[in-house]
C-alpha cells in the first residue's frame, strides 16, 4: 500500500482550481473580519481584556457554515449527474476521491485557523490596549481547529449518504445535534421538585428543616455532566453559561473525527451515484431521516403535555403543533424529493418517532436523581466571597459534614457565603452556603491545614492587573510584578477600596476570570499611590485634557466634594503650582478627575488645598 492509493494530488489541484473563489473565501473571510472587529473594538483607546468568545464569536457563527460549504464545494460533482459521470470516468477510485478531498479540506481549515491566530497575535502586538495571553491564542487555535474539522468530516458523511445539498445539510444537523438534544430533553424532563429534605437548596440558599440531617434536595442546583462534542458544547455554554470541561470535549471531538473519517470513507466507497439529484437511495431511508427531524417538535409537545395534560386551554396548542408538523412534512418532501410522498406513511413514521419520545421521557422520569447523600461525598470544591481562601478542593470528611450540617438561613451576612460544588455519578451540584463568623473562621482554618486542599488550589498567575475604579490596566511592570508577588504570598483582601483596590485577571481552562482584591502591604500601597500621581500629572501637563467633573474625597470625614465648570480649571491651576510630594505618615486626600473615557486619581496631603476647594465647591 502506497500514498497514491489513498491520495491523488492532481485531482486535488484541479478541484481547488475549479472552486478557488469559494475556497479562498473560506480561508480568508473570518480572519479578516476578526481583525477588523477587534481593531474597531480598541479604536476608542480603551483597554480591552477579551475572552475567547469576544475574539471568536464570528468563528462560532462560521462553524456551522464554512465547513459545510467547504465540503459541499469539494464534493460538488456528486449533486449533478453529468458532473458525476465526468469525474467517475477519471482513472481514480472513490476511496481516492474521498480521502483527497478530506485531506485537502482539513488543510484548508488548518490554514484558516493559523491565519486567524496570526492575525490575533499581530493585533495584540500593534495595539497596547488589547491584552491576549499567548496561551489563549493557542487554545483558540486548538478549539476551533478541532471543531471545524469535526463539522467538516460530519458533512462528508452526510454527502456520502445523501444525494442533494438540502438533505446533506439535514443529515449534518442531525449528527451534530440530535443526540445532545435528546440528552438535554432527558435532563429537562427529569427535573421534578420534591420537598422531602433537611436543606432545600432553592435559589442557591440553604434553608433549615428538621426532617433528615443527611439528605439534601438540590433539584434547582443540579447540573448533569455533559461531555458534548465542541460544536454543541459552545451552544450549551452560550445558553447556560455552565462550567464545562473543554479538554474532555476536545479529545472526544478529535477521536470522533477520526472515526467519522473512516465511516465516511466506507459509505462513500459504497455510494450509488445513480441516485444523484434525489434525497436517499430509497424511500424508507428518506422517511426515517424525515421522522428524525420531527423529534424536537414532538419533544416540546411532550413536555407541554406532561405539565398540562389534555386541558382545553392547551388543545389549540396541540392542534397548531399537529398542523405545523403536517405542513413541515409536505414542504420537506417538496424540497428534497420534488414531490409529496404518501402522507399516511409519513405520519406512520412520525408516530414511531412520537412513541420513541414518550418512552424516552418516561424512562428519564424514572431515572431522576433528586437527592445527595452527604456520607457518599468524596470531594467538594470551594470558593468564597471574602477571598480569604483560594478556590480549591477538600476530602476532609469532618469538614464536608460540618459544612452541610451548618448551612444557614437568609439572615446571615452575604460576605460569609461559600460556594460549593461536588460530583455524584454523572451529576455536578452547585450551591452557596452562608455561615456566621465563627463557623466561617473554623472552615478557613481547617482548609489552611489541609494538604489536599493546598495541592488543589489554583496557582495560576494573573496576566494583567486593572485599577478597579478606573478599569484601566496598570502599565508599570515593576508595580505589576510586586502586586503579583503580594498576591502569591497571600497578602490580599476582598475588593472595593478606592485607593488600593485592583482587579487581577487570570486565564485558565478557556476562560478569563477576575479577582477583585485590596493591596495590604504598606510599601506596595505607597508604590501604587505614586503610580496614580505620576500618571495624573503627566495627563495634566499634556496639551489635550478634558475634565468634566472632579470629586474630592476627605478620608478623615469620609465626605466627597464636587467641582464642575470653571472651578475645575481653578483646581488644576492650584495643583500645578503646588509641591505634591506625599508624606505617607499623614492623612490623604484623593482627587478624582473624570474624563470622557477614564478616571484619574491624585492623592495629596495638602489640606489647605482641600479647604480652598471647599470654598468654591459647585452646587450638586
Amino acid at each position: 500500500m502506497n500514498l497514491t492509493s489513498w491520495f491523488n494530488f492532481k485531482f486535488l489541484k484541479e478541484n481547488f482550481k475549479k472552486s478557488r473563489a469559494i475556497i479562498l473565501l473560506c480561508m480568508f473571510l473570518l480572519p479578516i473580519l476578526t481583525v477588523i472587529t477587534n481593531l474597531i473594538k480598541i479604536s476608542d483607546s480603551s483597554d480591552f481584556i477579551p475572552s475567547i468568545y469576544h475574539l471568536s464569536y464570528l468563528f462560532i457563527i462560521g462553524l456551522y457554515i464554512i465547513p459545510i460549504v467547504l465540503s459541499i464545494t469539494l464534493f460538488s460533482f456528486v449533486f449533478k449527474r453529468k458532473s458525476c459521470d465526468f469525474v467517475m470516468s477519471f482513472p481514480i477510485t472513490k476511496k481516492q476521491i474521498f480521502m483527497t478531498n478530506t485531506v485537502g479540506g482539513i488543510g484548508i481549515l488548518l490554514i484558516l485557523n493559523i491565519l486567524n491566530c496570526l492575525m490575533l497575535f499581530l493585533v495584540s502586538l500593534i495595539s497596547s490596549n488589547i491584552f491576549i495571553p499567548g496561551r489563549m491564542i493557542f487554545d483558540i487555535f486548538l478549539l476551533w481547529t478541532v471543531a471545524y474539522i469535526f463539522v467538516f468530516v460530519v458533512s462528508n458523511i452526510a454527502i456520502s449518504v445523501s444525494a442533494n445539498k438540502i438533505t446533506s445539510v439535514v443529515v449534518v444537523l442531525l449528527i451534530l445535534f440530535l443526540i445532545p438534544f435528546l440528552h438535554t430533553f432527558i435532563t429537562v424532563n427529569g427535573s421534578q421538585f420534591n420537598d422531602r429534605a433537611d436543606c432545600i437548596l432553592y435559589e442557591t440558599r440553604c434553608i433549615n428543616n428538621d426532617v433528615n440531617n443527611d439528605c439534601y434536595n438540590i433539584n434547582y442546583n443540579v447540573v448533569r455532566d455533559s461531555n458534548y462534542t465542541v460544536p454543541y458544547l459552545l451552544i450549551s455554554k452560550i445558553l447556560n453559561n455552565n462550567k464545562l470541561n473543554y479538554n474532555v470535549s476536545i479529545v472526544k471531538t478529535f477521536v470522533l473525527s477520526l472515526i467519522y473519517i473512516f465511516v465516511g470513507l466506507l459509505l462513500f466507497d459504497r455510494k450509488k451515484f445513480e441516485i444523484v439529484e434525489t434525497s436517499f437511495k430509497n424511500e424508507k431511508i428518506h422517511l426515517f431521516v424525515k421522522s428524525l427531524t420531527v423529534i424536537p417538535f414532538l419533544a416540546l409537545g411532550y413536555l407541554v403535555f406532561k405539565e398540562s395534560g389534555f386541558s382545553f386551554e392547551y388543545m389549540t396548542y396541540y392542534i397548531l403543533l399537529l398542523a405545523i408538523i403536517i405542513t413541515y412534512l409536505i414542504i420537506y418532501d417538496l424540497i428534497t424529493r420534488k414531490r409529496v410522498l404518501n402522507v399516511f406513511k409519513s405520519l406512520l413514521y412520525t408516530l414511531f418517532a412520537l412513541v420513541f419520545v414518550i418512552l424516552l421521557g418516561m424512562t428519564s422520569s424514572l431515572d431522576n436523581k433528586k437527592y445527595l447523600d452527604v456520607d457518599n461525598i468524596k470531594e467538594i470544591t470551594l470558593s468564597d466571597n471574602n477571598k480569604l481562601m483560594k478556590s480549591g478542593s477538600t476530602r476532609d470528611r469532618e469538614l464536608i459534614k460540618y459544612i452541610f450540617d451548618n448551612c444557614k438561613n437568609y439572615d446571615v451576612y452575604e460576605e460569609n457565603t461559600i460556594s460549593v460544588s461536588t460530583r455524584d455519578g454523572s451529576f455536578t451540584y452547585y450551591f452557596d452556603f452562608t455561615f456566621d463568623n465563627s463557623e466561617y473562621t473554623y472552615i478557613v482554618d481547617k482548609l489552611n491545614k489541609d494538604d489536599y486542599y493546598k495541592k488543589s488550589i489554583d496557582n495560576s498567575k494573573p496576566y494583567v492587573i486593572l485599577d478597579n475604579l478606573n478599569n484601566r490596566v496598570l502599565r508599570d511592570s515593576k508595580l505589576v510584578n510586586d502586586i503579583i508577588m503580594d498576591y502569591d504570598l497571600g497578602y490580599y483582601d476582598n475588593g472595593g477600596n478606592l485607593l488600593y483596590g485592583v482587579d487581577l485577571y487570570f486565564y485558565d481552562n478557556y476562560s478569563v476570570n477576575n479577582l477583585e482584591v485590596v493591596v495590604l502591604d504598606e510599601e506596595l500601597r505607597h508604590e501604587l499611590i505614586n503610580y496614580y500621581n505620576n500618571e495624573t500629572m503627566e495627563y495634566l501637563k499634556s496639551n489635550n485634557i478634558y475634565i468634566y467633573r472632579v470629586v474630592v474625597r476627605d478620608f478623615d470625614s469620609e465626605e466627597d466634594y464636587y467641582l464642575s465648570g470653571n472651578n475645575i480649571q481653578k483646581l488644576i491651576n492650584v495643583v500645578m503650582d503646588k509641591d505634591l510630594e506625599l508624606d505617607f505618615d499623614k492623612s490623604y486626600v484623593c482627587i478624582r478627575l473624570y474624563t470622557y473615557d477614564r478616571v484619574y486619581k491624585l492623592i495629596i496631603n495638602d489640606f489647605d488645598l482641600l479647604d480652598e476647594m471647599k470654598s468654591y465647591e459647585s452646587e450638586w
